[in-house]
């Protein structure tokens, strides 16, 4: 009887094993891009700049927008350039993982750092009927501080994430326009200046790997390509003015640590 009762015990023993190591199994952690998560980094951009300018007299009645006025040259003065500079970068964030591998995210952040922008003089001699007089004409512009508010969705692996982005962004932006100014002192007998904030949209991509550096942290290294809207600076003389205006695009390499609550 004894040696009945021990064999029953110790089959159901044998037969409750495999319950509980799926139970086990079932109850052990998943990795998953669900998270909320704030990031910091640095990264590289580079911007490309199309200017032209305008010439108009009697409020606008009359105007040339290339060298054909006499005493101005408007295509040394404006034209096409390019800058580069170094970034820094503050985002929030949440990822969420719809399904296995999927993730659709949200974003908001800003890029600051150096100024990317674009300058040029323009040197020449002008005879007042008496003597002749040494001035320039100048022009800058400079983009400061870039936000980007977006969404991304994305294909991975429990480490590694590939995604691309879409995004809203809205940039600080100062152009200035300086005309018969004096070499010798550098003042301007005519100049304008527009400090204004200029929209635009925002794509690109990346991969992004979490237990790279630390375990709470992952690290993702995205390229993002920004076409701002047009901004102009306009300089008054009476009933004459001067008119630059600008189009501009800038590209990103950005490198982003993020800290992920609760991974």
């Amino acid at each position: 009887m004894l040696k009945k009762t021990l064999l029953a015990g110790a089959a159901t023993v044998l037969l409750s094993v495999p319950a509980m190591a799926a139970d086990f199994v079932e109850a052990t952690p998943v990795s998953s891009w669900t998270a909320f998560y704030l990031g910091a980094g640095i990264g590289a951009a580079w911007s490309d700049f199309d200017t032209k300018g305008k010439y108009c007299e009697d409020y606008g009645a009359y105007c040339w927008d290339d060298n054909s006025y006499w005493y101005y040259d408007f295509k040394k003065l404006f034209g096409s350039d390019d800058d580069t500079a170094f970034r820094g970068i503050g985002q929030l964030g949440f990822d969420w993982e719809v399904a296995p591998s999927f993730v659709l995210g949200v974003f908001g952040d800003l890029n600051f750092g150096q100024g990317t922008g674009a300058s040029s003089k323009y040197s020449y001699d002008y005879w007042d009927g008496e003597d002749w007089w040494g001035y320039h004409d100048k022009f800058s512009y400079e983009v400061d501080n870039l936000w980007t508010l977006g969404g991304r969705v994305g294909w991975g692996t429990e480490n590694t994430l590939f995604y691309g982005l879409v995004g809203y962004s809205w940039a600080d932006t100062e152009a200035k326009l300086g005309l018969f100014c004096e070499d010798g002192t550098g003042a301007c007998w005519i100049k304008g200046k527009n400090d204004d904030t200029v929209n635009g949209w925002t794509f690109g991509g990346g991969v992004e790997f979490k237990g790279w550096m630390w375990d709470t942290v992952s690290t993702s290294i995205e390229y993002r390509y920004t076409d701002l809207d047009s901004v102009s600076a306009t300089a008054w003389n009476g009933d004459d003015y001067w008119k630059a205006k600008i189009d501009q695009d800038i590209q990103q390499i950005n490198l982003v640590f993020k800290y992920r609550f609760g991974m």
